[in-house]
């Protein structure tokens, strides 16, 4: 039964759409770094995932063109607007797809690179470090739409110079690893 589900996933992971958001071998080591089927997460397989996930958005971070200071600045005033319509209006400018990916990616940066230092900290620390996680995975669909009005995409859904394969499937890796730590009390 467990051979099956990881059959199963290990299917779902290559018939996912060509998604990118980083490189393939960053990619491939997160999901290396996911225990398949119904077993806990030791420490170590915890630290090693923490890792290659902190890896990967470092990496998509980099990857994403920087506004000058003065675009900066200016977006961020537009993102900010107490007006809805002027900050609609931003939201599909090129800067503004800029400014949200940079924003969106960078958080998920600091999320891992946090997740990293909080393995094995007393609880909750840990687990609320890697619920921090999925806000990355669960929000995929519109860090697609920023990258695609930033130009960096042709798409939202076909993206060939960012890798983004399989969310749901590291969406349920980290809710297993939760589980572990919560199990484990730590």
């Amino acid at each position: 039964m467990i051979r099956a589900a990881a059959v199963f996933l290990a299917l779902c992971v290559a018939s996912a759409p060509a998604a990118r958001a980083s490189t393939p071998e960053l990619e491939t080591a997160v999901y290396r770094s996911i225990i398949w089927g119904s077993q806990l997460y030791t420490i170590d397989q915890r630290r090693q995932l923490a890792s290659a996930l902190t890896a990967y958005w470092s990496n998509f971070r980099e990857r994403i063109p920087r506004l000058t200071p003065r675009e900066q600045d200016w977006a961020k005033g537009e993102a900010e607007a107490p007006d809805l319509a002027r900050v609609s209006k931003f939201m599909e400018t090129r800067e503004g797809g800029l400014y949200m990916a940079f924003d969106q990616v960078s958080r998920c940066h600091g999320a891992a690179s946090t997740l990293e230092s909080a393995i094995n900290s007393p609880r909750p620390g840990e687990a609320l470090a890697w619920l921090a996680m999925l806000r990355c995975y669960r929000y995929a669909d519109d860090l697609r739409i920023y990258l695609n009005r930033a130009g960096l995409i042709a798409q939202p859904r076909d993206d060939l110079e960012f890798k983004m394969g399989a969310t749901g499937i590291i969406q349920t890796a980290i809710v297993g690893v939760v589980e572990s730590v919560v199990i484990s009390n730590r």
